[in-house]
């Protein structure tokens, strides 16, 4: 979705700027929110995948010991 507002927007920059461009650019910068919100995530619930990822084995080691 955000290649095809790049697209648009970098190929139409010398016409006039009706609702469509003006929408790409907004689903441009909503796209860059997005994926800056996605990387926040990622960075700071990496302790809680840590986490999971530990149960995860410990139900596994003791599975095996039965």
């Amino acid at each position: 979705m955000a290649v095809n507002a790049i697209v648009q927007i970098a190929f139409r920059w010398n016409q006039a700027w009706g609702p469509f461009l003006y929408l790409m650019l907004a689903m441009l910068i909503i796209c860059a929110v997005f994926t800056a919100y996605l990387l926040y995530v990622r960075h700071y619930d990496g302790h809680f995948w840590d986490e999971e990822e530990a149960r995860r084995q410990d139900w596994d080691r003791r599975g095996r010991q039965l």
